[in-house]
C-alpha cells in the first residue's frame, strides 16, 4: 500500500501528464485549423486567378 505522500505524488504526476497532453492536443487542434484555412485560402486565390484569367481571355477574344 503506497503512503498518502507518494500517493498524492503519483496522482499529481497523473494530472500534470494529462494537463500537457490537453495542452499540446489544443495546439495541434489549433494548428490543423490554421492549415486548413490557410489552403482554403490558397485554394480561393487560385479559384480567383484563374476567374480573372477566364475573363480576361474572354473580353480579348471578343474586343
Amino acid at each position: 500500500m503506497l503512503n498518502n505522500e507518494r500517493t498524492g505524488f503519483l496522482n499529481g504526476g497523473l494530472d500534470n501528464s494529462l494537463d500537457i497532453l490537453r495542452t499540446e492536443k489544443t495546439r495541434v487542434d489549433r494548428g490543423s485549423t490554421t492549415r486548413a484555412a490557410a489552403a482554403a485560402a490558397g485554394s480561393e486565390t487560385i479559384v480567383n486567378g484563374a476567374r480573372a484569367a477566364a475573363v480576361a481571355l474572354a473580353f480579348n477574344r471578343y474586343k
